[in-house]
């Protein structure tokens, strides 16, 4: 994990692909609820949009999750029904609160950075509606989610994080689902933390063997979330080389691609030329709009 995490800080541009990988992994989220998580549910700020109804539904003291910063409510699932995304409450119809590492919350605003900055050359705000996970072209043409590329996106940034551990000479991880990460959060915490407490961060019904009691039944509850052994656990053992994480601005001087003020993406005079030149169409990947935003025209 800790490979991943640093592989995808260091070499995407598009800062969403740690989110995503970092939300499942650390914070514990299912595929539609990485797609539901609003930035609201996550920041304890001036973003912060926490409803009564959610955290009475939930069983939660709103005092409580006010006061603990490193606290997310996972309330909403984005699901593909039929011919298109549909907002539902998570699996098993289960409102929870999930832990809100340190390590978690920096990968969150690193992205956030990004994100300020397109939306301060096209003259918008951010909005506490907003998702935590938005892919860079979408935040750029402000373009809503669409439930059935994260799965996608997931595996081909694998497939370019293998390419390079290869070039690297090293030995490529195998693929896995995105729902594996969540699999990879409870194994790293299983050893570590109790399992009633990773049950809860997770919504997972809580099964104390040779505990079936009045007391477990009855009275155990999550209304004021401990998730203090989880918190410690991550952020104790994820390790960020920050300092060299991509930091490149999104308008550099002399970059091929730029956004302009309209969210239009314009290519450099001298790109134009090169791909006229060698007959290329004018047709770009997101994954080749990506590079050309690290690509400067002297390169």
């Amino acid at each position: 994990l800790n490979y991943t995490l640093n592989d995808a800080l260091q070499n995407e541009f598009d800062r969403s692909v740690a989110v995503m990988i970092a939300l499942a992994s650390i914070g514990s989220l299912r595929h539609s609820e990485t797609l539901g998580l609003r930035l609201g549910k996550f920041f304890h700020d001036e973003y912060m949009a926490v409803t009564d109804a959610a955290l009475r539904e939930g069983g939660f003291d709103r005092e409580y999750y006010e006061k603990h910063d490193n606290l997310m409510l996972i309330d909403t699932a984005v699901m593909h029904i039929g011919s298109e995304d549909v907002e539902k409450l998570p699996k098993g119809d289960r409102i929870r609160v999930s832990a809100v590492p340190e390590c978690l919350k920096k990968i969150v605003e690193y992205a956030m950075e990004q994100r300020q900055e397109i939306y301060g050359i096209v003259g918008r705000e951010i909005d506490s509606k907003e998702n935590v996970y938005v892919p860079l072209i979408n935040i750029i043409d402000n373009r809503p989610l669409n439930s059935q590329k994260m799965g996608r996106k997931w595996k081909e940034y694998q497939e370019r994080r293998n390419k390079r551990m290869v070039k690297a000479g090293l030995e490529p991880i195998p693929l896995v689902r995105y729902h594996d990460l969540r699999h990879t959060h409870s194994n790293l915490l299983k050893e570590h933390v109790m399992q009633w407490q990773i049950s809860y961060n997770m919504g997972h019904i809580v099964v104390v063997p040779d505990m079936d009691n009045t007391t477990t039944r009855v009275y155990w509850n999550d209304r004021q979330p401990e998730r203090g052994n989880i918190i410690n656990y991550f952020d104790t053992h994820i390790k960020i080389d920050w300092d060299k994480a991509l930091h490149q601005p999104i308008n550099r001087e002399g970059s091929i691609l730029k956004v302009n003020g309209s969210g239009h993406l314009v290519v450099s005079s001298a790109e134009k030329e090169r791909r006229k030149a060698q007959g290329k169409k004018f047709i770009f990947k997101e994954e080749e709009l990506e590079k050309l935003f690290l690509r400067q025209d002297n390169d």
